[in-house]
């Protein structure tokens, strides 16, 4: 988790994006799959300070394992999504 309360700008200064959006705070958690691997991130941003409290840090990290297994489901489905394809074109070709 990386919380960041107030001068996300200045701990950022080269993410044009945070300076074009006027952003001031910044909460984020890396989004993982069982082994570890990273998945993707989920961040929320404010152009207001934020507070970093336990209650906040759960949450973010319940948010992101639910996103994280959202994304491995949805791997998955297409996995079987183009397994079923290519049995269905050899059933068909025979």
């Amino acid at each position: 988790l990386l919380i960041v309360e107030r001068d996300v700008v200045g701990r950022f200064p080269r993410d044009h994006m945070l300076q074009a959006l006027s952003l001031v705070s910044f909460r984020g958690a890396a989004l993982r799959d069982r082994e570890g691997q990273g998945l993707g991130l989920l961040f929320a941003v404010d152009d207001k300070p934020c507070r970093d409290d336990a209650d906040e840090r759960a949450l973010l990290q319940v948010a992101a394992q639910r996103a994280a297994d959202e994304v491995l489901r949805a791997a998955v489905e297409e996995r079987l999504r183009v397994s079923e394809a290519s049995m269905r074109f050899a059933l068909e070709s025979a």
